[in-house]
């Protein structure tokens, strides 16, 4: 048997605006109008007539099924350029080694069950996905539309609790982000992340980048081929071939594979020259720690 060790979590930058503690352990933090109103809906609307069906990648690799009936499009990370710079001032992780932003559409009723980001690298379906990047370490979650109370479509963390005993969840809120750590630096599947996109009544749609050990490579589903005025004005569709290495929520849990990344620069915008970005989230006389430690009474034993 494993021994009983401490997680170390990826750090997330202290001085982000508005971040809030909602799980202490394992760490869920939230940052508030993260993204502008705008930009919200420019990623809804570069993703539009893109979205295809959203496969659990794992054993069967590119099957559809049950537990997840949402559709989903994957981004360039050359079309979103401030979008992922954002994310990697707010982790500290290099942009190359986020997955391809992805935008999810999630019609009435549809759902996404209980599930893990971060895969088991002692199965070798795993260590095949792993070959791309190594382990998923942080999730980045945004909503990019507002679901009002009572009409679902929450994020629940079913093994977390609220200070009165219930279940975690997070309503969508237009602009919002959710941080989470699938994965402790070291690659250990955190299964107390276990979590689910609960169906709701309207549309939702959220865009999600998943951040791994080391540089990712992914093929996306649509490239932009002109962006004028917020409007997409030209597409070119490429096949994706969800077989490989583009896409994987797993299944089943834990790893080893520690590797760390550098503040990268600022770019101003979130979709070529169209959009700006505010200021940058990081004040560069204060560093951002490449590592975070939480407190230590949160042990797991595998």
């Amino acid at each position: 048997s494993r021994p009983t060790i401490p997680p170390i979590y990826n750090g997330i930058n202290p001085h982000t605006p508005n971040l809030t503690i909602l799980h202490t352990n394992p760490p869920i933090f939230s940052i508030p109008s993260f993204l502008s109103p705008e930009e919200c809906d420019l990623l809804i609307t570069t993703a539009h007539g893109s979205f295809t069906p959203a496969p659990v990648v794992g054993k069967d690799s590119g099957q559809l099924t049950p537990s997840r009936t949402s559709t989903t499009c994957y981004l360039a990370r050359e079309d979103v350029p401030g979008y992922v710079d954002r994310i990697s001032h707010l982790t500290g992780k290099p942009v190359e080694h986020c997955e391809l932003p992805q935008v999810g559409r999630y019609y009435p009723s549809q759902q996404y069950r209980s599930h893990y980001d971060a895969f088991d690298l002692d199965d070798v379906d795993g260590r095949r996905f792993a070959e791309n990047g190594g382990q998923r370490v942080v999730t980045v979650l945004v909503y990019l539309n507002d679901l009002a109370v009572g009409r679902g479509g929450c994020t629940a963390f079913p093994r977390l609790k609220t200070s009165s005993g219930e279940v975690l969840r997070v309503r969508p809120e237009r602009g919002k982000a959710i941080v989470f750590f699938p994965a402790s630096v070291d690659g250990l599947l955190d299964t107390a992340a276990l979590h689910a996109a609960e169906p709701a009544l309207d549309t939702k749609y959220v865009s999600q980048v998943w951040i791994r050990q080391g540089e990712y490579k992914g093929v996306p589903t649509k490239r932009l081929a002109s962006v004028h005025g917020g409007n997409v004005n030209g597409s070119g569709n490429v096949n994706v071939n969800v077989n490989g290495l583009e896409h994987y929520e797993a299944q089943r849990p834990h790893a080893h594979y520690p590797q760390q990344g550098t503040l990268p620069a600022a770019t101003p915008t979130l979709v070529g020259s169209v959009v700006p970005s505010p200021s940058p989230l990081v004040n560069q006389n204060h560093p951002m720690p490449q590592q975070q430690p939480y407190p230590p009474q949160y042990h797991r034993t595998q």
